[in-house]
């Protein structure tokens, strides 16, 4: 009982800050941090209503949580020592218990510690002094149960972008077609994963059809005016950024409007 009391203390110490969501016991899964604003509307910019034509454009991204260790790390279970060099990369895990900072390749590899066994090898920083002195092997089959184990050493993380995993999420307003009488402007996103970014697809409901006079209009959350001089009809976005249109969700998902565009987690080892 004792025993179960200190090992309860050293995960609730241990933990990375509260995680608002919850998991099934059992189930591990990659956390994303939240949305980072790359670039705005360019709002008070008069825009040319002609085809095609951008008439307000907004990035996000949004990458998994990971970090690189600045020193190598080793630790001794079941009779043997185990190491990970400098630069290995440890990744925020959503767990039952809470979340965790794993070497979760190492896991999907079979690596380590966890070879054979299960087992997720994580780092925590008990003491909350910047370093991380102690290593946390999670069950990955029951997922409420962990062993804590003294790290021969300690060492600081450096966050690390670059994943394959990461997400760019793009929104934009585009004339999609204009004739005397009137205008239709869409709302469109696009996500890039891995770097290659995919087509820019129709909201739904993203479509409105608008008269050619002077006046103010709305769409995807922001207003817009149209106004006409010398003869020729412009669009200028009055607001600086679209309302949150990008979200992270519970299940490990990455939304951008009503669309997932983030991939499922890959399994538990």
């Amino acid at each position: 009982m004792k025993a179960a009391l200190e090992l309860l203390l050293i995960l609730l110490a241990a933990a990375p800050p509260a995680d608002s969501c919850a998991i099934e016991r059992g189930r591990l899964q990659e956390m994303y941090g939240e949305p980072v604003e790359i670039s705005g509307i360019d709002s008070l910019q008069a825009v040319p209503l002609r085809k095609d034509g951008v008439v307000a454009e907004a990035v996000q991204e949004v990458d998994l949580l990971r970090w690189e260790t600045l020193d190598p790390v080793s630790l001794r279970f079941d009779g043997r020592k185990y190491s990970f060099p400098a630069r290995s990369v440890v990744t925020r895990i959503r767990t039952s218990l809470g979340p965790f900072d794993c070497f979760w390749s190492d896991a999907l590899a079979g690596r380590g510690p966890a070879a054979g066994r299960g087992l997720v090898t994580c780092l925590s920083d008990r003491d909350s002094d910047g370093r991380r002195e102690t290593a946390l092997l999670l069950d990955a089959t029951r997922g409420d149960r962990a062993a804590a184990l003294p790290l021969d050493g300690s060492t600081r993380l450096l966050a690390v972008k670059g994943s394959e995993r990461d997400i760019v999420a793009h929104r934009r307003i585009r004339v999609d077609s204009v004739s005397d009488r009137e205008a239709v402007l869409v709302l469109e996103h696009a996500a890039t994963v891995g770097g290659r970014r995919g087509a820019f697809q129709p909201m739904a409901g993203g479509s409105l059809r608008v008269p050619l006079e002077p006046g103010e209009i709305r769409l995807g959350g922001i207003a817009l005016r149209l106004a006409a001089s010398a003869g020729r009809w412009t669009v200028t976005a009055l607001d600086p950024r679209f309302p949150q249109w990008v979200t992270v969700g519970c299940a490990g998902t990455v939304t951008i409007g009503r669309t997932p565009a983030g991939a499922a987690p890959p399994p538990v080892p």
